[in-house]
């Protein structure tokens, strides 16, 4: 409700209509996308995008030192003077 009141657009997708007729529902989505001049970047999905391995190498890292915090017990909050006073 909110988003129509500030005038957008609201296509809605029900599930029970995609997979009672799921060609029809996407043909409609299409054309109301082609109405609305909502193309999409490229016509196909092209070959995902090469990954440097110093990225991966900084996200392998990055998610090791999460799962060793989750290992970690849980410290307390410091708790402020101004709490305690109150």
């Amino acid at each position: 409700m909110t988003l129509r009141r500030l005038n957008w657009d609201i296509f809605q997708l029900r599930s029970t209509e995609y997979y009672t007729d799921p060609e029809k529902t996407i043909k409609r989505l299409l054309g109301r996308l082609k109405n609305a001049a909502i193309a999409p970047n490229r016509k196909e999905p092209g070959e995902p995008e090469t990954v440097s391995a110093d990225l991966c190498e900084m996200v392998l890292k990055k998610a090791n030192n999460i799962r060793a915090r989750w290992n970690e017990p849980i410290k307390p909050l410091p708790i402020k003077n101004e709490a305690l006073k109150n």
